[in-house]
Formats: C-alpha cells, sequence, structure tokens
C-alpha cells in the first residue's frame, strides 16, 4: 500500500501469490513488508534470475546484488488492474 495507495492492492496477498505461482518457471512465491526484509529474503533465496519492472532499469535493485541475472520487464500499455476497473466501474 504504501507504493501504491491507501486503496491498493485491490486483490488480496493470497490471491496474487497464487498468480504468481501459477506461471510456468517460478520456483517459489514469498511475501514482504520491508524492504529489509525483501533484502534479506532474495539473499537467502541467491536466485539465478530476479525479474523486476523496467521502471527499475538504471535504479538500485533491492536484493539485486544478490542474483545471477537482473531481467526487466516492461508492461502492456493499458493493460493493469487500476485500469480494468476503472473501465468496468466506469461503464
Amino acid at each position: 500500500a504504501s507504493l501504491k495507495g491507501p486503496e491498493r492492492p485491490y486483490n488480496c496477498l493470497e490471491d496474487r501469490m497464487a498468480m504468481v505461482r501459477a506461471l510456468k518457471g517460478v520456483d517459489e512465491v514469498r511475501s514482504f513488508s520491508t524492504a529489509s526484509e525483501l533484502e534479506n529474503l532474495i539473499k537467502d533465496i541467491n536466485p539465478d534470475i530476479m525479474v523486476v519492472g523496467a521502471e527499475y532499469e538504471n535504479k538500485k535493485v533491492v536484493g539485486g546484488e544478490h542474483a545471477k541475472e537482473l531481467l526487466f520487464f516492461r508492461r502492456i500499455d493499458g493493460y493493469s488492474t487500476t485500469n480494468i476497473l476503472e473501465n468496468t466501474v466506469n461503464r
């Protein structure tokens, strides 16, 4: 909520984790509450690949130094939970 605002996230943690867990190639899904907790999780896991949004390219990625490879993904324009909900509610 601190990154997205008080009304976010829209989906509960369990549902978001289930969606990520369902992706092919995902070995593990864990939750965290703080940047330091995230840093410790990544350090403990020591992942081969860490995937983060392209908005973090050329920025410090929390825990990025503990991954063998950092990959950045580009979001699909106009496709987000916020847009879906706004379009549904505003019809």
